[in-house]
C-alpha cells in the first residue's frame, strides 16, 4: 500500500491505494476508515420494497460500492469532521469522485446538511429510477432512528417481562430435579428467618445490538429482529432463574459431609452400596450425583451396557428431569455439578423447602436497572432461606488426577 500526506488546504490526502468497502457509505483504505462526505447510504441490513416485495438494497448497495472499487486505486480527502471511528472525508479515483457515482447510480442519498455536492446526482436518480429508487424506500437516518427507538422500547417492557417469568418459574420449581419435592414457598417481610441475600445482574444490550445480532446473510426482516430480541429476553430469565436457585447448590456442597476415597471402580461400587443401604432401609430414596462429563468413566459404562457384576440397571419411566441416567440397585443416578471427580451420595428429601422472603411488592425478586455510564444493567434480588434435614452427604472422592 502506498501512504502519502499533501496538504490540501486544512486537509491531508491519503491515498491513492487499493479501498476495502465497509458498507454502502464507508470504506478503509491504508488503515484509516472513511465515510463519504454529503451522502447517506441505505443500511446494509436495510429493505426496500419493489411491487410490494422486500428487496435487499442495503445488501445491493454494498455489492454496487464493492464492484465500483475494484481493482482501483482511491484517495480520500478528509473534511475534518468525523463520526464514531470513522472521518468524514471526499473519495475518489480516477474514475471521478465515488460519492458522487454511488448517488448518481441510486445506491445512497443525498445529505445537504453536509454538502449539496450530490443533490442533483439524487435528483437525477430519482427521476430514473435507479437503485433504491426503483420503488420504496425509507431514508436511512430514520431506518436508524427506527432501530433505536425498537431498541428502547424492547429493553423497557424486557425488565417487566423477565422479572415476570422468572418470578413465576422460582415460585412452582426448585429446579434441582434430585429434590424433587421440595416445598417451595415465601416469607412475609417481616418473619424472623435468616434468610441469605442475593442478586443477578444481567448486561443491557448495547445501543444496536439488533442489527449486531442479526447475521450477515440475512437483511432487515421484523421476523429476524424478533428472533434477536426474544433470544436474548429467553437467556436472561433463564440466567435470573439459575441464579435463584443457586444458593441450593451451594447449600448442598456445604452440608455435613462424610469422605469416602475410592481408588477403582469395585470400590466405587461398594461405596454406593454402603451409603445407600441406610436410606433404602428407612424407606428413603438414595440419589447419586456425578459430575459432568461423567468421570469416573465407568458411570458412563454402567449406563451403557456393562453394569458391574449383579448390578441391577433400571430406567424409571416416572422420572423425567434434567440430568436423570437411570437407576442402580435403587439409587437415582444425576448428572450434576459437583466439584472435581468426586460424587455425592444422598437422600432425596434432604431439602425440605426452599423460601423465598417476599418483597413490599408481595413478590420474591426486585428488579431495578443501574445506568451508571460505564455499566448498564438489569439487576435483580432475592433472599432465600433453606431447610434441610441433619443427613450426612457422602463424598466419594475419586484422586483421577493423584493416578496419572
Amino acid at each position: 500500500m502506498v501512504l502519502s500526506w499533501a496538504i490540501i488546504g486544512p486537509s491531508w490526502a491519503e491515498g491513492p491505494g487499493p479501498a476495502i468497502v465497509l458498507g454502502s457509505d464507508a470504506l478503509m483504505l491504508n488503515g484509516t476508515i472513511f465515510r463519504f462526505n454529503g451522502l447517506d447510504g441505505v443500511e446494509f441490513h436495510q429493505s426496500c420494497f419493489v411491487d410490494g416485495k422486500a428487496w435487499a438494497c442495503g445488501a445491493s448497495a454494498t455489492r454496487a460500492l464493492q464492484t465500483l472499487l475494484e481493482g482501483i486505486m482511491v484517495t480520500c480527502t478528509p473534511t475534518g469532521e468525523r463520526s464514531g471511528d470513522g472521518d468524514f472525508a471526499v473519495c475518489a479515483s480516477d474514475q471521478g469522485d465515488i460519492g458522487e457515482t454511488m448517488v448518481r447510480q441510486g445506491w445512497a442519498m443525498a445529505n445537504p446538511s453536509q454538502s449539496d455536492a450530490y443533490v442533483a446526482a439524487e435528483q437525477a436518480a430519482r427521476e430514473n429510477g435507479e437503485g433504491i429508487w426503483r420503488g420504496l424506500v425509507l431514508e436511512p437516518w430514520a431506518f436508524r432512528q427506527d432501530i433505536a427507538a425498537i431498541e428502547h422500547s424492547y429493553i423497557e417492557q424486557a425488565g417487566a417481562s423477565i422479572l415476570a417469568e422468572a418470578e413465576q418459574a422460582l415460585a412452582t420449581d426448585s429446579g434441582v430435579g434430585i429434590f424433587a419435592d421440595t416445598r417451595i414457598g415465601t416469607l412475609e417481610p417481616d418473619e424472623s428467618v435468616e434468610t441469605s441475600d442475593q442478586e443477578v445482574r444481567i448486561d443491557v444490550p448495547a445501543a444496536g445490538f439488533v442489527l449486531d445480532a442479526i447475521e450477515s446473510r440475512d437483511v432487515f426482516r421484523w421476523q429476524v429482529v424478533s428472533r434477536v430480541l426474544e433470544d436474548w429476553r429467553r437467556s436472561a430469565v433463564g440466567f435470573v432463574v439459575s441464579g435463584g436457585r443457586r444458593p441450593i447448590w451451594e447449600g448442598l456442597m456445604n452440608r455435613p459431609v462424610q469422605l469416602d476415597t475410592v481408588n477403582d471402580e469395585e470400590a466405587y461400587y461398594r461405596a454406593i452400596g454402603k451409603g445407600a443401604t441406610p436410606l433404602i432401609e428407612q424407606g428413603r430414596q438414595p440419589v447419586l450425583i456425578v459430575t459432568s462429563p461423567l468421570l469416573p468413566d465407568w458411570i458412563g459404562y454402567w449406563f451403557a451396557g456393562r453394569p458391574p457384576q449383579g448390578a441391577l440397571i433400571t430406567r424409571k419411566t416416572d422420572i423425567d428431569r434434567q440430568g436423570y441416567m437411570g437407576t442402580i440397585d435403587g439409587i437415582d443416578v444425576y448428572v450434576g455439578p459437583t466439584p472435581g471427580t468426586d460424587s455425592l451420595l444422598l437422600p432425596d428429601d434432604l431439602l425440605t423447602a426452599a423460601n423465598y422472603r417476599e418483597n413490599a411488592d408481595g413478590a420474591v425478586l426486585a428488579f431495578e436497572r443501574n445506568s451508571d455510564g460505564a455499566n448498564d444493567e438489569f439487576v435483580f434480588r432475592y433472599a432465600i432461606a433453606l431447610e434441610w434435614k441433619p443427613d450426612v452427604v457422602v463424598w466419594l472422592h475419586f484422586p483421577y488426577e493423584d493416578n496419572e
